[in-house]
């Protein structure tokens, strides 16, 4: 018998081996043409500060929230937008969208090619939210011009009569706004009117349209008030013409003007001064109208107080979620002469100069933020809303001469959020000019103010008081 060595067949391995390495060099054609040669749209860009020899050198690539990749921009009306945050080029190119021409722009003054490599963008598009759709209507969103941009005029069924124009206008802070007399500005929600202010970062800020009664910023048993909105605490014992009202260490819940808009207080007690003496503890501006209840509310000197009722004009349960609890601005301003750039400025300053020491000082340390979810508009915002041909004037002056051009003003007082600079018991208010009161007063009325969250989207509606925005919550509550 003739034995012969074994040997395997290797037909069967090369089959894999050869499998194997056509494999490899399929996955990385797919990539680079992916990356590259599929993608390959150079027509739908703006170049500026720079030049490049061949336009071939520079590939945009389209990315969707699914994460599906193409090279076709969506379409400039399929609700959608460029996510700022997640979109970039390679080479050190600076990448910008045009809003009016639907296209990206290229910036190619800090250019810099070290890997010999084309320059690739990735442009990531998700749909659009109510802070990008209110960006649309001003244009360009690149350009902060803070004169007014008019926008789109919306007219009645007839053609020709004029209901309400979309005008616009950044501040100095590029915080877009809606301004002049008579923008499209309304949306409907808690089920009634309410206005957009403007558009803050992620977030958009209303205003109610028309006001939930005259109400005591803060009252207290001494008379006057204190104008601190959120919560702090006394830093020595505060006492006035012999009678001690706080002591070093007490906390302090907030104003109670906060304490009627906001949840958490329902339980709050406090005394009342009715006919000349004060009450035991009674529960009173105790959440009211968050909870759309009704029940006692204060509105005078010294704790003075009435019923209140909030049933029909409370927040409903269903929009609640719609609200951000948003980190407001407390710092404290002046009322005249000073320029709208300055009272923003002021409202948002760090830390409240206050001279404790001062006789007449409550003791009560100022904080400069509160977190919550309904608030007032601020006195920037009054001056901010401000349109006209002279905008950038008019802004600066406290005059109702310019009242016709700002859709805030009123013939009544309202109350900001902002305290007055230099009473401790005073905060301003707006009607046509802006002043201040003393925070006990009721002469001032209440226009809850608010942010929705980031992921509201309008969903019909031309923003007039005849046909509002009509919005929804997109993704989770």
């Amino acid at each position: 018998m003739n034995l012969k060595p074994f040997k395997e067949n290797n037909k069967k391995s090369k089959g894999i081996f050869i499998f194997t390495i056509a494999s490899i060099f399929l996955l990385a054609f797919v990539y680079f043409a992916s990356s590259f040669a599929v993608f390959e749209d150079i027509k739908d860009f703006t170049l500026i500060n720079g030049n490049i020899p061949d336009p071939g050198d520079i590939i945009l690539i389209y990315h969707s929230e699914d994460g599906s990749i193409t090279n076709q921009v969506p379409s400039k009306n399929s609700n959608m937008v460029l996510d700022k945050s997640k979109s970039h080029c390679t080479n050190g190119v600076k990448l910008s969208w045009n809003n009016i021409e639907w296209k990206a722009t290229l910036d190619h003054s800090e250019f810099n090619n070290t890997t010999g490599q084309r320059t690739k963008c990735d442009l990531w598009f998700r749909e659009e939210k109510i802070a990008d759709q209110i960006t649309k209507l001003a244009g360009n969103a690149d350009t902060k011009s803070i004169e007014n941009i008019y926008g789109e005029t919306v007219y009645d069924t007839d053609g020709t009569t004029v209901l309400c124009q979309n005008t616009l206008a950044y501040d100095h802070f590029q915080n877009l706004r809606y301004v002049d007399g008579n923008p499209c500005n309304y949306v409907s929600f808690n089920d009634e009117l309410w206005r957009i202010i403007g558009v803050f970062e992620d977030n958009v800020k209303l205003v109610r349209n028309d006001s939930i009664g005259g109400y005591s910023w803060d009252t207290d048993k001494k008379g006057q008030g204190i104008n601190q909105w959120g919560e702090s605490e006394f830093i020595d014992d505060y006492v006035n013409s012999g009678t001690t009202y706080h002591t070093k260490g007490e906390k302090y819940t907030g104003a109670d003007l906060m304490k009627l808009l906001n949840p958490g207080y329902e339980d709050y007690k406090e005394e009342v001064y009715n006919l000349g003496t004060f009450s035991e503890k009674v529960l009173v501006n105790n959440s009211l109208y968050w909870n759309r209840e009704s029940g006692t509310c204060y509105t005078g000197y010294k704790n003075s107080s009435q019923d209140c009722d909030f049933s029909s004009t409370g927040m409903k349960n269903e929009f609640k979620k719609f609200i951000d609890k948003h980190l407001w601005n407390t710092g404290d301003s002046d009322y005249s002469e000073l320029e709208a750039q300055q009272s923003y400025l002021n409202e948002r300053r760090e830390t409240i100069e206050k001279d404790y020491t001062d006789s007449y000082s409550d003791k009560l340390l100022r904080t400069a933020t509160w977190e919550g979810y309904i608030g007032l508009i601020y006195s920037s915002d009054y001056r901010y809303a401000l349109g006209g041909v002279n905008r950038i004037y008019s802004i600066n002056a406290n005059s109702s001469n310019y009242c016709q051009y700002n859709w805030m003003c009123k013939s009544s007082h309202e109350w900001t959020l902002t305290p007055h600079f230099n009473d401790d018991s005073g905060s301003l208010t707006a009607s046509d000019s802006l002043s201040y009161s003393q925070c006990y007063n009721n002469a001032a009325l209440v226009y809850p103010s608010l942010y929705l969250k980031s992921n509201v989207r309008i969903l019909s509606g031309n923003g007039s008081s005849t046909n509002p925005y009509q919005i929804e919550l997109v993704g989770e509550e």
